[in-house]
């Protein structure tokens, strides 16, 4: 992910999720601020950010959505529940996101019953059995 537009989205998207639920646990901003940082962003501006409701600015390439998805996921369970609604909204992102449905369908269910040992190479594993 090279362009600033692409990680605030991303960014936002995983916040997003966090309140989910309605409740942003301190996990949960933990992860957020790690991977803005990583992402070298501030979170202000993560704060700042008000995307238009249908806006999702992703890189070009699926090889470079997955790993989205996958922090996506991961976040969903950092907090040790994964309520439907995050469930949903994981599912809703990864359509949007272009993702293959039963890639998204595993991959959430994968990493409900695996957590963070679940891989990355895991992860893309699941997408390359479904892709064309």
């Amino acid at each position: 992910m090279n362009k600033k537009e692409e990680k605030l989205s991303h960014l936002y998207q995983l916040y997003q999720l966090a309140i989910e639920d309605g409740v942003l646990s301190q996990i949960e901003l933990a992860f957020i601020k790690n991977i803005a940082e990583r992402l070298e962003i501030d979170l202000e501006e993560v704060e700042k950010y008000k995307p238009h409701p249908n806006k999702l600015i992703l890189p070009d390439q699926e090889y470079k959505i997955i790993p989205l998805f996958h922090r996506l996921t991961l976040l969903m369970c950092i907090d040790t529940v994964a309520t439907e609604s995050e469930k949903d909204f994981c599912f809703q992102m990864g359509i949007r996101m272009g993702l293959h449905p039963q890639a998204v369908t595993e991959t959430i269910g994968l990493i409900i019953e695996y957590g963070t040992s679940l891989t990355p190479e895991s992860i893309t594993e699941v997408f390359n059995k479904f892709s064309n």
